[in-house]
């Protein structure tokens, strides 16, 4: 994949390449895209990509610092967008080896058994330092986002590339007010991937914004849904009749999980589910994918 990224982004004869895969990208031809517009490509092209807090991390560096800071990736920043795609992912791919229990979430004593594989010789004092620099608000665990901000602001290279700009996880993008379709991806995506491995060593180290206007448009989508089955069910037919039970079955779930102390160990299981990075904040993009998965219906 890295290869193949840096023949379209580097070299004249694969010009029509990267103009083809843009235009897969942007399949509405409004020559922007979304968070949910890129992470379908990822699904469905480079799965070895598809690691959600590292596309996040991409898609905020690339509209917020390297782009135009709204909330749309334009043909202009589609470069930086593969770049910090590639990026994130391999240091994605250490953060992931150092986290040996698995649970996205970097503790002291990981960290520290971790050193050898960033390239660092630190005392237990100065990891502790390190740590703690990290550790943005003190919770005794560091996020990938914590992470990436810590190697940025340390300036340490990833495979050669150095990044010194960073955003947060609690940083939101602008609306553009130059959309015209914005539509949110479609079609289940695919089960994350094992670790990636990248063929060249690592040297050194290897909650989107929700536009006004995607919204609207998604809800718009959603409106005319919901008159297409008023009209089914005017005209009373048995499909609509069906589409009614499925509803009311659904709508009695959601009424359970959230109405009863019997419904709380399940709703705090779909939040788990839906919070894959445990930030306690979650994307448009990662709740497109819950409702595609679990609740088609809607």
């Amino acid at each position: 994949v890295e290869k193949e990224f840096k023949a379209l982004l580097t070299d004249p004869a694969k010009k029509k390449d990267l103009d083809a895969l843009w235009s897969r990208l942007d399949f509405n031809g409004n020559d922007i895209v979304s968070l949910a517009e890129i992470d379908k490509l990822v699904v469905e092209k480079y799965p070895v990509l598809n690691h959600k807090p590292a596309l996040m991390r991409a898609y905020k560096l690339t509209t917020l610092r390297e782009g135009d800071g709204d909330a749309w990736v334009e043909r202009a920043e589609f470069p930086a967008m593969l770049r910090n795609l590639l990026y994130f992912n391999k240091l994605f791919s250490v953060f992931d080896d150092i986290d040996t229990d698995d649970d996205r979430r970097l503790t002291l004593e990981e960290f520290r058994a971790g050193c050898t594989r960033l390239g660092l010789k630190l005392s237990d004092k100065d990891a502790a330092a390190a740590f703690d620099a990290m550790d943005s608000n003190d919770g005794g665990k560091v996020l990938f986002d914590e992470f990436c901000v810590w190697v940025a602001k340390s300036a340490i290279p990833v495979d050669g590339d150095t990044k010194k700009t960073y955003t947060t996880s609690t940083e939101q993008g602008g609306s553009s007010p130059a959309v015209k379709a914005a539509s949110p991806a479609k079609g289940a995506a695919s089960p994350p991937p094992a670790k990636a491995t990248f063929g060249s060593p690592l040297k050194g180290l290897a909650a989107a914004a929700v536009s006004v206007a995607s919204h609207a448009a998604a809800e718009a989508e959603h409106q005319v849904g919901l008159a297409k089955e008023q009209a089914g069910q005017a005209k009373g037919g048995a499909q609509a009749g069906v589409q009614t039970a499925k509803y009311a079955a659904l709508e009695k779930e959601f009424k359970v999980l959230m109405g009863t102390p019997a419904g709380k160990p399940a709703l705090e299981a779909l939040w788990l589910s839906l919070d894959a990075n445990g930030n306690d904040v979650v994307s448009l993009a990662e709740m497109d994918k819950l409702v595609v998965e679990k609740y088609p219906l809607l």
